[in-house]
């Protein structure tokens, strides 16, 4: 396994760290945000227009994203690591180094003064930023960036908008801008995230957040930058949101390692854990730590779900390599669904693990295993397909140009058969309700792709042709003259 994953790991790694040069924000679609792993959306608004726009948070401090968030956003890049979410019921502002403001029923106050104003606004990041509000333009009070503007600076309701000359920028004596600049680039963790094995015994991020089955492996993977060598790491993992860390803890680890492994150069800046999920259900998170003397960094990872019940991980190695047709026949019979040979199921689609692996596959990604992205055998599905509804045609002469020859790949004169003339050319499930059976997918069902065959021809038997006939009365002439000839004697 260590080796596998010294191997692989790097498949989803990202190689090139991006140069930071200053702060930059502007107003972009939220999407558009979201999908570039150098920006962040800060929060986000209901549309640019004139008047200003109503304003709701993007995450909690937790990760979680708030339901219903506008489609534009305040995007901002050119810092590492960089942050943004809010806190309910937050402390007071002059408590955080980066304080924005509150939200409220859609709005946005400088101040928050008003009780209604319960979500805080943070920015977060391990380089060095100064931000500040200002009724000068950012870039004549000395600052790189403007993130937004307010309608006013009042505990009330006010609107936002943006700062360019086409984003509706407010501009009256008692508006506020909100000014940013970055300094110095420090040690800071840019990414941090669960990875699962994919079909091809790669490393690679999981997406969403499960369940996945109890006792399958799972790595906690952080990434990061500008830090120094000696920079160490440490892991620990809790059951949501109990947030203490200690169900499971790991040492100090140098960061670019791997059990204590080297991941290489170009790698400097992750770090990787192992961890076989325990069969005890729930939402578990993990914190990574980062430190060096007196720098110490920490994030929290996404939320993932671990259920039992969720099928196991398959082992990439085939199984049974060397079988013969008599043990494979042997499996079929009696360990399909639990016999006594040890043939396991771990696919969960009915069929034993040696025959899924001698079995032809189809390539279709609903037929990947949701456990470790294997595909499955078909081996369980086709018995329980009826295809008695598609009706083949009367033999019929392939013609040059027709589908027959030019789909079915018959020559002209070849004497064929053809279903789903007309309509569709799906088959059916012969189980209980017709419900698809497990491991298996309705793709399976289309059979658009084996529409012809050929027509099995009745053929003349030969024996009684007209030189058989000849052949017949000469053999029997010959041996008539050798009686007559004996009997003379």
């Amino acid at each position: 396994m260590k080796r596998a994953i010294l191997a692989c790991v790097l498949a989803i790694i990202c190689l090139s760290l991006p140069s930071y040069a200053g702060m930059q924000c502007s107003i972009e679609d939220t999407i558009t945000c979201e999908n570039d792993p150098n920006r962040e959306v800060i929060f986000t608004i209901s549309d640019l227009a004139d008047g200003g726009s109503h304003a709701m948070y993007y995450q909690d401090e937790y990760g979680n994203e708030a339901e219903g968030y506008f489609p534009k956003s305040v995007c901002c890049g050119g810092v590492a690591g960089l942050k943004a979410f809010v806190e309910t019921s937050a402390p007071s502002p002059t408590t955080y180094d980066f304080e924005i403001g509150f939200f409220a029923d859609g709005h946005f106050s400088r101040t928050g003064t008003y009780t209604t104003f319960k979500r805080g606004l943070y920015l977060d990041a391990p380089t060095d930023i100064d931000c500040q509000y200002s009724t000068e333009e950012c870039n004549t009070a000395g600052y790189d960036t403007c993130l937004f503007t307010i309608s006013e600076d009042s505990p009330g309701y006010s609107h936002v908008s943006g700062c360019g000359d086409t984003e509706y920028p407010f501009d009256n004596a008692n508006d506020y801008r909100y000014c940013c600049s970055s300094g110095t680039a420090t040690c800071s963790i840019t990414d941090i995230y669960w990875g699962l094995l994919n079909e091809a015994d790669e490393l690679e991020e999981m997406s969403g957040s499960g369940p996945i089955g109890g006792e399958q492996d799972i790595f906690l993977i952080v990434e990061t930058a500008n830090c120094l060598p000696g920079t160490q790491v440490n892991f620990g993992i809790d059951k949501d949101p109990a947030g203490t860390f200690t169900f499971k803890t790991y040492p100090d680890m140098d960061l670019g390692t791997f059990e204590g492994e080297p991941l290489g150069a170009e790698y400097s800046n992750v770090a990787v854990a192992y961890w076989e999920t325990p069969a005890i259900d729930g939402d578990y998170i993990f914190k990574a730590t980062v430190h060096k003397d007196e720098v110490v960094r920490e994030d929290d990872s996404p939320i993932v779900n671990v259920d039992g019940d969720v099928c196991q991980a398959i082992d990439p190695t085939p199984y049974c390599p060397s079988m013969t047709d008599e043990e494979k026949a042997l499996c079929a019979s009696q360990c399909v669904l639990g016999g006594e040979y040890p043939c396991p199921d771990n696919d969960c689609d009915e069929v034993a693990n040696c025959i899924d692996r001698f079995e032809g596959t189809v390539v279709d990604p609903e037929l990947v295993d949701k456990c470790t992205g294997v595909v499955r055998g078909t081996a369980g599905c086709v018995p329980k397909m009826d295809c008695t509804n598609l009706l083949w045609s009367e033999c019929k002469n392939c013609e040059a140009g027709q589908e027959c020859n030019t789909v079915g790949g018959f020559d002209a004169g070849t004497m064929y058969m053809e279903r789903c003339e007309t309509g569709d050319c799906l088959c059916k499930w012969n189980t209980e309700g017709g419900v698809t059976p497990t491991g298996c997918t309705d793709a399976l069902l289309d059979q658009s792709d084996n529409r012809f065959k050929e027509c099995i021809e009745d053929e003349e038997f030969p024996f009684f042709d007209g030189f058989n006939v000849i052949a017949v009365l000469l053999v029997l002439s010959l041996y008539y003259a050798i009686i007559i000839v004996r009997k003379k004697k």
